[in-house]
């Protein structure tokens, strides 16, 4: 059994708010980029958007009437031509979870169609798929095409004979899909023309999160951290500690798109590498000092701030009020130069929840060139200069390019930030 699909041309109304032409090329288009989503019972990231749009050339070959699409490792047959205006289509589709994606053929000359689910004659029944018709669309030659984020698609199907198809895909690194499969075969006859002048897409939007961010208990910050010297294997816990920055050669790991089929997503998000500047200075009552910091490079470049930190000499404590974590990849740290020495607090999460957990809440000191390492979801202070002996240090961090982060003001959820004695003491 099959479903017969006809074919309609492509105008700009037919699917409003969905597929368009790209004029020109995709660098006139506005890529959508979703931020980093949230988990249920997490807490909501911030940014994640921030990785490059990226291109990928893909050959699609017709060879003996069958279109072979090198998705794997065995190149396997998506389509099977049976007559001159006759094919069959055995493909999946697809549609992007983390943003828009765009199709440029490289032969300006090509003919090409993309397959669409058209739910305009659907019946909400519970046998829904028997019903949903498909539409072959066809686009004019060489134009490229835009396909927004959820809109289930076929990949571009040649009209060619024989002989190869190459087109480009802009598309994110994250490289977040959902797929599935027609439950019949599609039969695509292509001197049949559907002159509809509208197709009903059903986007596939994964259930957004909405309800209340968790909030750390007030006993959270009751006790100080204490503090002891970095060394690997108690600092295992948390992640690796590397010995000397000077020598060593990060490679990040990113972490897969939280919707769809995470073994799906495959990405190939880059490295976001970046500087920074923290000073220590008078607060306005003169009582304490403050870091600031300044943002030289990446992200960072031009940003200034108060990332939380104090030191209260009268009572020898530091005072921080801030937690982060990394969820979309891994954090790498170090102070550029051996000489400065600072500190980091450190918690792991909750397997459930991704919290902070208070009793593995620990801080260490980094000296002599050490770097810091944190897997995804290892929760941190911002590198502390110790403040006897330098009055401000430059660091590095190298982080994943989508750039994403979730914060916890300490102070305003437990009413006191987490407190360690100086060292020096």
């Amino acid at each position: 059994m099959s479903i017969r699909v006809s074919v309609t041309l492509y105008n700009p109304k037919l699917i409003p708010h969905s597929i368009s032409l790209i004029p020109g090329n995709a660098n006139d288009v506005p890529v959508k980029k979703f931020n980093w989503p949230r988990l249920a019972g997490r807490r909501k990231p911030e940014g994640g958007c921030d990785d490059a749009i990226q291109i990928e050339t893909i050959t699609l070959s017709w060879v003996d009437n069958k279109l072979i699409f090198p998705i794997s490792d065995e190149a396997l047959p998506i389509a099977e031509r049976k007559f001159a205006s006759e094919f069959w289509y055995r493909g999946s589709f697809i549609s992007q979870l983390d943003g828009d994606v765009g199709y440029i053929p490289k032969n300006k000359e090509a003919d090409f169609l993309i397959i669409v689910p058209d739910f305009s004659a659907v019946e909400e029944t519970p046998e829904q798929d028997s019903f949903i018709k498909y539409r072959a669309i066809k686009f004019p030659k060489g134009s490229g095409v835009f396909i927004e984020a959820f809109v289930p698609h076929s990949t571009p199907i040649p009209l060619n004979e024989s002989g190869e198809f190459e087109f480009d895909v802009y598309k994110r690194g994250t490289n977040s899909v959902t797929s599935f499969e027609a439950p019949k075969v599609l039969f695509i006859h292509l001197l049949s023309v559907d002159r509809s002048n509208q197709v009903v897409i059903k986007k596939s939007i994964p259930h957004e999160v909405d309800e209340p961010e968790p909030v750390l208990p007030n006993d959270f910050t009751a006790e100080n951290v204490v503090l002891e010297e970095a060394n690997p294997v108690a600092f295992s816990v948390y992640g690796v500690l590397v010995e000397d920055y000077e020598t060593h050669s990060e490679q990040i790991e990113v972490e897969p798109w939280p919707w769809g089929d995470r073994s799906q997503n495959i990405s190939s998000v880059g490295a976001l590498e970046q500087d920074f500047r923290l000073n220590w200075e008078p607060d306005s009552s003169g009582e304490y000092q403050e870091i600031i910091f300044h943002g030289l490079t990446g992200s960072f470049a031009g940003n200034e701030g108060r990332p939380g930190v104090e030191f209260h000499p009268e009572s020898g404590e530091y005072h921080v009020n801030l937690l982060m974590t990394r969820p979309d990849g891994s954090f790498y740290v170090h102070a550029k130069g051996k000489s400065h020495s600072f500190a980091m607090i450190f918690a792991n999460p909750d397997i459930e929840t991704g919290e902070p957990v208070k009793s593995s809440l620990k801080g260490f000191i980094f000296r002599h060139g050490q770097a810091v390492k944190l897997t995804a979801g290892i929760w941190h202070s911002v590198p502390i200069p110790l403040i006897y002996g330098q009055d401000s240090a430059e660091f590095r961090e190298i982080i994943a390019e989508t750039n994403a982060n979730i914060a916890i003001n300490l102070q305003f959820e437990c009413n006191r930030g987490l407190h360690f004695l100086d060292p020096m003491i």
